[in-house]
């Protein structure tokens, strides 16, 4: 059957829901579930750490979670990651670029415009620019948890 040269294709609605409460069931892929829901808390607690240390602190962390990410993500060593390059020039082409802005993204809340990808951004430069995003979203959490009323002078 896979000798010859036709291609078939099939599209098949899946309730994935459903399918994830069956998969846990099954001997070979029982610990999915639970693999899924720990990476869900862990990320949450990184989240919660980048907001409770300083900004210079945050970017530290960054840095080194990104990089962490874009070595798995290029399938490289870590320490061969180099921060100052541009991800591209590192081999990260436009399916990485995706994979790891959507890693990023939902990690830390923030938005990451995929063209930063595209146009050569390096690890120190993404991981500042993320900083300020999540400053300046603790700013406005901040403004929210105050009881202000604003009234015209």
């Amino acid at each position: 059957m896979m000798s010859g040269s036709d291609v078939e294709v099939g599209v098949v609605p899946i309730e994935w829901s459903g399918w994830q409460e069956r998969v846990a069931q099954w001997p070979f892929l029982a610990d999915w579930q639970e693999i899924t829901t720990s990476t869900a808390t862990k990320d949450n607690r990184l989240l919660e750490q980048l907001k409770s240390v300083s900004f210079m602190e945050r970017e530290k962390i960054l840095i080194s979670h990104i990089q962490n990410k874009a070595a798995r993500v290029l399938a490289i060593k870590n320490h061969l990651i180099d921060i100052h390059k541009p991800l591209n020039k590192m081999g990260l082409d436009s399916l990485m670029s995706i994979e790891l802005r959507n890693k990023i993204q939902s990690e830390l809340e923030v938005d990451v415009p995929i063209t930063k990808f595209m146009e050569g951004i390096t690890i120190a430069t993404l991981s500042n620019q993320l900083n300020q995003q999540l400053n300046q979203s603790d700013r406005t959490d901040n403004i929210k948890e105050n009881n202000w009323i604003e009234v015209e002078l």
